[in-house]
């Protein structure tokens, strides 16, 4: 064909094409107007049609105009999905207009504001939703060595102001005034179990910025002494908590501007580092505790004030619960949702913050709760406190077990009830709730238990005891247990306790569902009792490893021993097959090499930069690999049954492992299709269990093997030789 005749057809080609996209393609103005008649007619499905055909028009937005308008239209997505129960759509979209609000916010608009409220109302849409169980010998706090920090497997101090009620109780908090007050005048208030901790409330009276400047005069130093000295003098475990609640202070009001928060910040932190300082040096049973409010004024943020954690031994929060007269009760209100209140009203998601800020480097404490059953406007009811109080102490240290103490105010204050004392019911509510708490009840006894993740148990046990976290902005919820395959329990009431009485030895599954409005969400687990009564979990995180499947047990199990990793997050392609390469990083992991993008090695197809160089590069050196030929490995081919039965045959070697063992595999039809250099491998490899046949009669060794596959080889090799 003539040359220039096939240019011009080639590019009449492109142009049609080209012109066939554009005409195709969807402009925003071709889509405004139907999600304007969307928004008028307030139809929830239309809405979210309408901006994904936004989002097609801009998919790498570029702009402030593509931004702004990708941001709105994600965000009222997000409102119509959480308006009709689909919380993890919702959360999704929220994130989406959160991109695009904190670009608009960099690139010259002020979103500030509505980055925090949007924040707030992701922590509510992506909810809570976990098991726990109990143990005798685990925990899952942190322990960090700070100052009369409980040990690790301790438990939860629990306690409060004023008398102390009927029953044990491990703590005590008492109230001291600065400047006025010395704290020996209430040495009546201290308990009588010298093993109970006890938090000093140094409260500052005025909680202005001339009360912190008097803090920092040279004229303190003789009253903070004397107090310091005296705390040195008695023997209980003391946690001071000074300047309380500086993040809401009614006087930051009077310091709006940059320059003049920082000059508030700033004389906190002097403050707080000169009491820290007396304490350290001569208080050695005191413990110093930085305790913000859970929500902070609204220019101010707890890390505003933190002083250092030099300073700080403890990390303590105010955190009440009041019925909320100004709540609009709307969903989608991300002002509510930023304050935990009306339809938002979680006192867990209000305290995740400080919780998530702190939790691998401090102690925490519930340093002063509360939960309002009366007051002068007639808003708060006994019911509703009631209700409160029992969730917050039935969760608090499960979901949090970096909380080491939990403080209640027992007293009334400006008009409102919060006493115990003051209500029978609240006080019967109290008790029954602590009583039922394993880990703070652990804190009165000489043994207990600790809440720890379901996931995370590995004991002797008889049982196991079965709790559910399930929370979703304004849903009622319901959770249901299936052991192999058949539901043992259904609730729709927290915590959603089932017990399980120990299965049988051997291999089993559970599934925890979780049901909130048009919400469900799945929890796998793997259960492996052993011969002796050892019951060891195993949560499969992989969303395509249903408990059904014969690769779950084993997929669970390299996965949470951290032999293999998921192709994304959450997702392990079981038919997959897997590379060469792959393999050789399976086993070179748990050896301890390193990862070595940038070495060499003998084969030239292994280049440098791949994530596998230098795993192969040790398994070369070591002999545990060869090539496809003297100088070719084909890391990215698909690796065969028989190669993986070679690669661990000479690895097990390498390590000095037992491989003297060897099957028979003339019953399989196919034995004749083994390679010589595998035939040994592949006889050892039957014998210890790794490699059976595809069918009764078939071994299939050039066949390629499946990640699914090499899990439930790497999973038997392990427990077989480690």
């Amino acid at each position: 064909m003539n040359k220039k005749l096939l240019s011009f057809i080639m590019t009449f080609l492109l142009i049609i094409t080209s012109f066939s996209n554009i005409v195709r393609a969807e402009s925003y103005w071709d889509v405004y107007d139907d999600y304007i008649q969307a928004l008028d007619s307030n139809d929830s499905k239309s809405i979210i049609a309408c901006v994904k055909r936004i989002e097609a028009v801009y998919p790498s937005p570029s702009n402030e105009t593509e931004y702004s308008r990708l941001a709105y239209a994600t965000d009222r997505a997000a409102l119509e999905y959480e308006k009709s129960g689909y919380y993890t759509q919702a959360c999704e979209y929220y994130n989406k207009a959160l991109v695009c609000f904190k670009w608009l916010n960099d690139n010259g608009t002020d979103y500030v504001d509505k980055i925090k409220m949007l924040e707030g109302i992701i922590d509510h849409t992506e909810g809570i939703f976990e098991v726990y169980t109990e143990s005798d010998t685990l925990s899952d706090a942190g322990y960090f060595g700070q100052i009369n920090e409980p040990e690790s497997e301790f438990g939860t101090y629990y306690g409060m102001c004023s008398d102390y009620i009927d029953g044990n109780q491990s703590a005590k908090l008492v109230y001291v005034q600065f400047f006025t007050e010395d704290i020996s005048w209430f040495d009546w208030q201290l308990p009588p179990n010298q093993n109970d901790i006890v938090e000093i409330g140094w409260n500052v009276p005025n909680e202005t910025y001339e009360d912190l400047a008097q803090v920092c005069d040279e004229q303190t130093d003789e009253y903070i002494l004397r107090n310091v000295k005296w705390l040195a003098s008695q023997n209980y475990k003391f946690i001071i908590r000074f300047g309380a609640e500086v993040n809401c202070w009614t006087d930051l009001d009077n310091y709006p501007s940059d320059k003049g928060k920082t000059q508030f910040t700033d004389m906190f932190k002097r403050a707080f580092a000169k009491v820290a300082d007396y304490v350290h040096k001569y208080a050695p049973n005191c413990a110093m505790m930085f305790s913000p409010n859970d929500i902070s004024n609204w220019y101010y943020t707890a890390e505003d004030f933190y002083p250092g954690d030099e300073y700080v031994d403890w990390i303590g929060m105010s955190s009440y619960c009041n019925i909320s007269s100004i709540a609009s009760g709307e969903t989608g209100n991300q002002t509510d949702a930023w304050y935990c209140r009306g339809v938002y009203e979680n006192q867990l998601i209000r305290i995740k913050k400080i919780v998530d800020q702190f939790n691998d480097r401090k102690p925490i404490a519930i340093s002063e709760c509360g939960f309002a059953y009366e007051d002068p406007l007639g808003v708060q009811n006994i019911e509703h406190a009631i209700q409160a109080l029992n969730y917050f102490y039935t969760y608090v240290n499960m979901v949090y077990p970096q909380i080491r103490a939990v403080f209640y105010f027992n007293a009334d204050f400006g008009g409102t009830c919060f006493s115990l004392k003051g209500n029978q019911d609240m006080y019967n509510e109290y008790i029954s709730t602590v009583n039922k708490n394993v880990s703070m009840q652990k804190t009165t006894q000489t043994s207990g238990q600790n809440y720890i993740k379901l996931a995370n148990l590995n004991e002797d046990t008889n049982q196991i005891s079965l709790y559910t976290c399930l929370y979703y902005p304004g849903a009622a919820g319901n959770v249901s247990y299936e052991l192999d395959g058949e539901e043992i329990y259904s609730s729709y009431s927290y915590p959603y306790k089932c017990v399980i009485p120990r299965p049988s030895a051997g291999f089993h599954t559970l599934t925890v569902t979780a049901r909130a409005a048009n919400t469900v969400k799945t929890k796998n687990y793997a259960i492996t009792v052993t011969d002796t009564g050892n019951i060891e979990v195993t949560e499969s995180i992989m969303t395509d490893v249903p408990a059904s499947s014969w690769a779950f047990e084993s997929i669970s199990y390299v996965v949470k021993h951290d032999m293999f990793n998921g192709m994304t997050e959450n997702t392990f392609e079981p038919k997959t097959n897997l590379t060469r390469a792959m393999l050789i990083t399976v086993i070179a992991r748990p050896e301890g090499v390193e990862e070595n993008k940038y070495c060499t090695t003998k084969f030239a197809d292994v280049k440098t930069g791949k994530y596998y160089t230098g795993y192969i590069k040790w398994a070369s050196d070591n002999d545990i690999i060869n090539g496809i030929s003297t100088n070719e490995f084909a890391p990215e081919q698909p690796i065969t049954r028989q190669q993986t039965a070679a690669v661990l045959f000479r690895y097990a070697n390498f390590k000095g492992f037992d491989t003297s063992g060897r099957n028979d595999l003339s019953g399989y039809t196919d034995k004749n299709q083994i390679s010589d250099y595998a035939e040994s491998a592949m006889q050892w490899a039957n014998s210890a269990g790794l490699i059976s046949g595809r069918t009764p009669v078939t071994l299939e060794p050039r066949g390629f093997a499946t990640r699914a596959e090499i899990a439930k080889i790497m999973m038997v090799f392990d427990k077989t030789y480690n």
